[in-house]
C-alpha cells in the first residue's frame, strides 16, 4: 500500500475483493451457493408447480418465503447461522418482513420491543430485530402486505402524468413530432 509516496509493509488481505473486480459476481455466486443448499435441506418453502421455493437471490439482495411464521422463523435462522460462519453482514435497516394476507387490515402497531418482541411484529435475526412492515421494495417493485401493489402502481402512475406533461412541453400537442416520435417518447 502507497501512503505519502511511502510504501507500507507487505500483509495479507483474508477476506473480500476489490472495488468493482470482475470476478466478484461469479466469486459471490459460488460463495451464496451454499446458502442456497442449506435453505434447500430444510424443506421450507412456497410450493409452486414442482418446485419448492424458499429463498430468491438478485446480486446480494436476499428473499426468504416460507408458508408459516414458524417456517420463515427456521430460514430467517439457517440465513444467520451460515452468515456468521462466513462472516457477512446484514444491514438491519433494510431489512423487514412482509406477511402477504391478501387483504389489508388496519396499520401496523408497534410496541416498544428491546430484548423480547412483546408486539408480534418483530422477527429475531440474529442478535437483532427485523420490523414487519406493509409495503416493502424489491427490485423496483414495491409489494404489500394486501398483495394489492397500489404502492407500486401509484408511482408508476405518477411517472407516467409526468412524462405526459414532458411530452405536451416538448411539442407534441402542436404536432411538432412525428407520432412515431411521440410513442418513442412515451416508452422511454
Amino acid at each position: 500500500m502507497r501512503i505519502n509516496g511511502r510504501l507500507s509493509n507487505f500483509f495479507d488481505i483474508d477476506i473480500g475483493l476489490r472495488q468493482g473486480c470482475l470476478l466478484s459476481p461469479l466469486l459471490f455466486d459460488i460463495f451464496i451457493d451454499g446458502l442456497v443448499e442449506e435453505i434447500r435441506r430444510t424443506g421450507k418453502g412456497v410450493q409452486y408447480g414442482e418446485v419448492l421455493v424458499g429463498i430468491l437471490l438478485f446480486a446480494d439482495d436476499i428473499v426468504l418465503v416460507a408458508e408459516s411464521r414458524e417456517d420463515l422463523e427456521v430460514l430467517m435462522e439457517v440465513v444467520w447461522k451460515y452468515s456468521q460462519k462466513w462472516r457477512f453482514l446484514f444491514n438491519f435497516d433494510k431489512s423487514a418482513v412482509v406477511i402477504f394476507e391478501g387483504k389489508t387490515r388496519g396499520r401496523i402497531q408497534y410496541g416498544d420491543c428491546k430484548e423480547v418482541c412483546v408486539c408480534g411484529r418483530h422477527w429475531k435475526f440474529g442478535e437483532g430485530f427485523i420490523m414487519e412492515v406493509e409495503v416493502y421494495k424489491y427490485l423496483g417493485v414495491e409489494f404489500d402486505r394486501g398483495c394489492t401493489f397500489s404502492v407500486f402502481k401509484s408511482r408508476i402512475l405518477d411517472r407516467a402524468r409526468k412524462n405526459r406533461v414532458i411530452l405536451g412541453s416538448a411539442g407534441s400537442k402542436k404536432g411538432r413530432l412525428s407520432v412515431k416520435a411521440n410513442i418513442n417518447l412515451w416508452e422511454g
